[in-house]
């Protein structure tokens, strides 16, 4: 079996478990096994570089300085939280001397050759590249689900720091869904900010964001919406009732995360992959579908 780094973030352990145990089943189900990275720390996520740039890149450097210690050469990040602040604290090392330099000063690690050429990939990116493989590997089918597919505002954004090359229409998380049998529907949200961090300090403005989101899933026939990061899964899953109660509406629809789904498609099992941890119950949906 082969080892691909693996950074979990904090999340992973709690809010979005479920999101970690379905990465891992989907990456064996591919003979990969994701070595976590040793006495990993926070990323920061988005208080680090609101308040402090240097924070929240020292926090990253100090993370890949781990990953050359373990001798890994690249690090597999489901949270798009936690992605996102890699590949921008890479971005600043290689373009800002300067902002490299307070870095490495303030952790002790010097942004070698070696960190430099530590790939940082999220899953979607990897997962959509072998899809050929998973293709093959499928055993079950969600024929006709109705899948809304929504991304998020970080998996592309900015497209000069993701290389994104379809950062208004992203098709990777498509492209997996699809192969499940479910059915993609086109809609106009799949990249708009669901105000996650603001879902503590400003729930209004998270909830009319939501609410805009999910009633655009509901409006396009969605049945269920299929995430790829755990702020947002959060965000329009566990905030669903509320978001209804504010604006007097009913949408019950469950949110997923892409690797559940690809997972059922595998073969695993509904708990296997956390499926019942959701607050948005799928099940009786995707039985209909033949999927479980």
């Amino acid at each position: 079996m082969i080892k691909k780094g693996y950074y979990p973030g904090c999340s992973a352990s709690g809010t979005s478990k479920e999101y970690a145990m379905s990465t891992k089943k989907v990456y064996e189900a591919l003979d990969i096994e994701l070595e976590e990275l040793k006495e990993w720390i926070c990323c920061g996520s988005s208080p680090a570089h609101s308040s402090s740039l240097l924070l929240a890149d020292a926090l990253a450097l100090k993370n890949l300085s781990l990953a050359k210690e373990q001798e890994l050469k690249e690090l597999i990040i489901p949270c798009m939280g936690c992605y996102s602040r890699f590949i921008f604290a890479k971005h600043d090392f290689e373009n800002d001397e300067e902002q490299r330099k307070k870095a490495e000063e303030s952790t002790g690690v010097t942004y070698s050759d070696v960190i430099k050429n530590i790939e940082i990939v999220h899953p979607l990116t990897y997962l959509s590249e072998h899809i050929a493989q998973i293709k093959n590997k499928i055993s079950k089918k969600a024929n006709g689900l109705k899948a809304a597919c929504y991304y998020g505002c970080v998996f592309t954004r900015p497209p000069e720091i993701t290389n994104s090359k379809n950062f208004e229409n992203p098709t990777e998380m498509d492209e997996l869904v699809k192969i499940t049998g479910a059915e993609i529907l086109d809609w106009n949200s799949k990249t708009k900010c669901c105000g996650a961090s603001y879902s503590i300090t400003n729930q209004d403005i998270s909830f009319e964001l939501c609410n805009k989101i999910l009633t655009n899933a509901k409006d396009a026939g969605a049945e269920i919406i299929i995430v790829a990061c755990p702020l947002c899964q959060s965000n329009l899953d566990m905030r669903q009732k509320q978001i209804e109660k504010k604006f007097n509406k009913k949408f019950n629809i469950p949110v997923i995360y892409v690797t559940q789904l690809l997972g059922l498609a595998l073969g695993y099992s509904y708990g296997d992959l956390g499926l019942d941890k959701e607050f948005s119950d799928s099940k009786n949906l995707l039985m209909s579908k033949g999927i479980i």
